[in-house]
């Protein structure tokens, strides 16, 4: 009877992770917005501007979903349904006292930077953040923790004596590695893209422009392309950076659908070409996650050991 409460209000490592994140995604945010003081502070010449605006643009939009999705995906999936409330508690709990910490850590930093600024002003600078990065980051996590148990239940039911399974490549790896190399190539293909698009905007080339576009599609096209690689060779890392990246584009694109569908009045060019993209993003991010959830596919990728689950679902 005892088993069924919680004896916890708190799961340290969903607290600590979640705080972790908090923390440092919360300095990255208050070095962003205030990158010109810091700089002028330093006495620093606007190249590291744009190292530094590709750096932190890079963490907030690639890295810290991913690498979010990854640790509570292992570290805090495996018994969620039996601790969930503690678990949102402590995802809630854990990403604000981040932020906080955060926030007052990096008043005090404006204060010394800016002669003007006060501890006030600093922490007003937190709070457009807390109003959706908090949930963004507790959905998130709790996608992955999700996806962990429904992932660990469906290899449970899968896996029977009477299962067949390979450990063979299968042909929706090699369809989920096409698709990541392709994307890849083709995100590779936009650079020269940036080069006219800068002329035709501004009549000359834009340097700054250039140099921080043109680093975050390298990062990203090759990103993809190891990724692709990672997955065609059967590396476990090239199948929770995909899967990881699939869904939150799935979240993200349906975000973005039901926002442009629903606030969207006029159906111009360039609102169409956005919702059409969006739609095609979406059914090729499900389309991945479906090829890449099939029990032979994580057998290839060495998510799962079919020998010691199928032990577990018997004892």
């Amino acid at each position: 009877m005892e088993d069924r409460f919680e004896p916890n209000l708190l799961e340290i490592k969903a607290f600590s992770w979640m705080l972790l994140f908090g923390l440092v995604d919360t300095i990255v945010y208050y070095l962003q917005i205030n990158l010109p003081y810091f700089l002028n502070a330093l006495q620093l010449s606007s190249y590291p501007f744009v190292i530094s605006i590709i750096l932190f643009n890079e963490y907030s939009y690639f890295f810290h979903p991913i690498l979010m999705f990854i640790v509570f995906y292992f570290v805090c999936g495996r018994n969620f349904p039996d601790k969930a409330a503690s678990t949102l508690i402590s995802f809630i709990g854990g990403n604000l006292t981040g932020r906080w910490i955060g926030g007052l850590i990096m008043s005090g930093v404006l204060i010394v930077v800016i002669r003007e600024a006060t501890f006030v002003s600093g922490l007003m600078q937190l709070i457009p953040q807390l109003e959706y990065q908090v949930i963004y980051d507790v959905m998130l996590a709790f996608t992955a923790v999700a996806a962990a148990w429904l992932v660990r239940k469906w290899d449970e039911m899968l896996l029977k004596p009477e299962s067949k399974w390979s450990f063979e490549r299968p042909d929706a790896i090699t369809v989920a590695s096409i698709i990541y190399t392709i994307f890849g190539i083709l995100t590779l293909c936009a650079l020269p893209i940036l080069f006219v698009y800068s002329y035709i905007v501004s009549g000359s080339f834009d340097l700054i422009l250039i140099v921080s576009m043109g680093v975050l599609v390298v990062i990203n096209g090759v990103t993809q392309l190891m990724i692709g690689r990672g997955i065609y060779m059967g590396r476990r890392w090239g199948w929770v950076a995909a899967f990881a990246i699939s869904l939150i584009s799935l979240a993200v694109d349906t975000d973005l659908l039901i926002v442009f569908v629903a606030h969207t009045t006029t159906l111009e060019p360039i609102i169409i070409g956005i919702i059409v993209g969006t739609v095609i993003s979406l059914l090729l991010s499900l389309i991945v996650v479906l090829l890449l959830l099939p029990l032979n596919s994580r057998i290839y990728c060495r998510m799962i050991n079919p020998r010691t689950v199928a032990e577990e679902s018997t004892t």
